[in-house]
C-alpha cells in the first residue's frame, strides 16, 4: 500500500473515492439523528460530521500540515470577498422569500452542510493532494482548472434527483466558476476557512430567502435578470480567479504549499 501511495494516479485514485466513501458512509450513520430537524434532507447535515471526520483521517494518513489553519487569513477574506457578487445577483430575483425563524434555521444548517463538506472534500482534500505531487510553477493553472471542473461537474447528478439536464449544467458552470475563485483562494493561502465560510454565506442565502434548493428540481433554466447576472458574475469570478494565481505569484504559493507538505 505504501508504494502505491507514493504513485500520483493510483494513489489520487485511492484517496478521492475512500474520501466519498468515508464521508458517506458516516453520514449515513448520523441521518436518523438529522430526520427529526430535516426530515426532507436528513442525510445533508450528516455530510458535515462525514467531511470532518474524512478530512481527520486524510491528515493522519498523509500528515499535511495546517489543514484547518487560520493562516493569511486577511488576504484570503479580501480575495474571496468577489464571492459576494453572487449574493448580489439573486437580490434581483421575484422570489424573495422572508423566512420564518425555524426556515432560517433549517436554511442555515443545510447551507453549512454542502458549505462545510464540499470545501473540504474538493478544496481541503483534492487541492491539498494535487499539490503533493504536482506542485511546481506549470501545473498551478491545471490543478486549479481540474479541481474546479470536477466540482462542478459533481453538481450535474443532480439530474439523478429529479432536476431538469439544463438547470443542472447551468449550475455545473457557475459552481465551476465558483470552484475557480475559491480554489485560488486557497492555493494563494493554504486557508480552507474562508471558502468554507463564503460557500457556506451563499448557501445559506439561497435556501432560506430564495428556497433554491426546492426551485432547481421544480424548475427548468430560465434566461432571466438573475440568471445573465449569474454568468456575468461567473465569467468575471473565473477570471479574477485566474489572475490570483498568475505567474508572479508562484513562488509565493509554492512557499505556501512547501510548508503545507514539510516532512
Amino acid at each position: 500500500m505504501t508504494k502505491i501511495m507514493e504513485k500520483p494516479i493510483p494513489s489520487f485514485i485511492i484517496v478521492m473515492v475512500l474520501s466519498f466513501i468515508v464521508c458517506n458512509i458516516i453520514s449515513g450513520i448520523f441521518t436518523p439523528f438529522f430526520t427529526s430537524i430535516s426530515p426532507d434532507n436528513p442525510l445533508v447535515p450528516g455530510l458535515i460530521i462525514g467531511a470532518l471526520v474524512t478530512s481527520l483521517i486524510y491528515v493522519y494518513i498523509f500528515k499535511i500540515k495546517g489543514f484547518f489553519s487560520f493562516s493569511k487569513f486577511n488576504l484570503a477574506f479580501i480575495l474571496g470577498c468577489p464571492l459576494i457578487l453572487y449574493i448580489l445577483a439573486s437580490l434581483f430575483d421575484s422570489n424573495l422569500i422572508i423566512p420564518t425563524t425555524d426556515a432560517l434555521l433549517i436554511g442555515i444548517l443545510l447551507g453549512l452542510s454542502p458549505g462545510i463538506s464540499e470545501e473540504i472534500l474538493f478544496r481541503g482534500i483534492l487541492i491539498s493532494y494535487l499539490m503533493k505531487f504536482f506542485r511546481n510553477s506549470k501545473n498551478i493553472y491545471i490543478i486549479l482548472i481540474f479541481s474546479a471542473l470536477i466540482f462542478g461537474l459533481s453538481h450535474i447528478t443532480n439530474v439523478f434527483m429529479g432536476a431538469p439536464l439544463d438547470s443542472s449544467l447551468f449550475q455545473a458552470f457557475y459552481t465551476f466558476s465558483m470552484g475557480i475563485i475559491l480554489g485560488a483562494v486557497y492555493l494563494r493561502t493554504g486557508n480552507i476557512w474562508i471558502p468554507i465560510i463564503f460557500h457556506s454565506l451563499i448557501d445559506i442565502i439561497g435556501i432560506s430567502f430564495f428556497n433554491s434548493q426546492s426551485m432547481i428540481i421544480q424548475t427548468g433554466f430560465v434566461l432571466d435578470i438573475v440568471s445573465i447576472l449569474t454568468i456575468i458574475v461567473s465569467i468575471v469570478c473565473i477570471v479574477l480567479g485566474l489572475y490570483y494565481v498568475r505567474s508572479t505569484k508562484h513562488d509565493e504559493i509554492l512557499e505556501v504549499w512547501e510548508e503545507k507538505w514539510a516532512n
